[in-house]
């Protein structure tokens, strides 16, 4: 079923002069959760839960830590 969807999503795109990228393209079950656009998605128990993805954090923690001493160093 998911493979059908994937070629109709594939040849709509196509029309448009797109593509799926087969590196990037992952079939997998809503359990197992996937990242998509910074967010993972994932369902538990019956509910959907949306979160920030493990390396969306990361990249935030990052950020904020070189905001952090980079302001450090200028104060002193």
């Amino acid at each position: 079923m998911a493979e059908e969807v994937k070629d109709l999503v594939s040849s709509f795109l196509k029309t448009r002069g797109l593509t799926l990228s087969d590196e990037k393209t992952n079939i997998t079950h809503i359990d197992n959760g996937f990242d998509f656009l910074g967010w993972n998605f994932r369902k538990f128990k019956g509910k959907l839960i949306v979160k920030p993805s493990k390396d969306s954090i990361k990249t935030m923690i990052q950020k904020c830590s070189n905001v952090i001493l980079k302001e450090g160093k200028a104060i002193t």
